[in-house]
């Protein structure tokens, strides 16, 4: 069964994080398996107490299905034209988190290379 998204979208998503969505993942809508947002936990470094830490933080989700292998994304728009996107991909206990950052060129989002988060667990 091919849902489209406006099927199984929460009602806090803004229109940025639809549009993101329709662009990115039009076409594999059904392998998502938890859809929210997210915000940034400010941690102080031990070692550097300079430089603190961001740490996402899901603080909004909404379950589209159970699955084994989970697809998550989640959002955090910090104005109307740069948005946050937070995916965690894999098993329970195995897998890996990305954050990327992109950027409305007015048509489009586009990513931008740097990866601000990454975690492989």
């Amino acid at each position: 069964m091919n849902r489209t998204p406006e099927n199984a979208l929460p009602h806090f998503l803004t229109k940025a994080m639809k549009t993101w969505l329709y662009q990115y993942y039009t076409e594999s809508f059904d392998s998502i398996t938890e859809i929210g947002c997210f915000e940034w936990k400010i941690k102080i470094d031990r070692r550097n107490p300079t430089k603190p830490k961001k740490i996402p933080l899901v603080k909004e989700s909404y379950k589209i299905k159970s699955s084994a292998f989970s697809r998550n994304i989640y959002f955090l728009e910090e104005n109307q034209n740069t948005l946050f996107v937070y995916l965690t991909t894999g098993f329970q206990l195995s897998g890996h988190s990305v954050i990327y950052k992109y950027n409305w060129n007015g048509t489009a989002f586009i990513k931008q290379p740097k990866k601000i988060y990454l975690i492989i667990r």
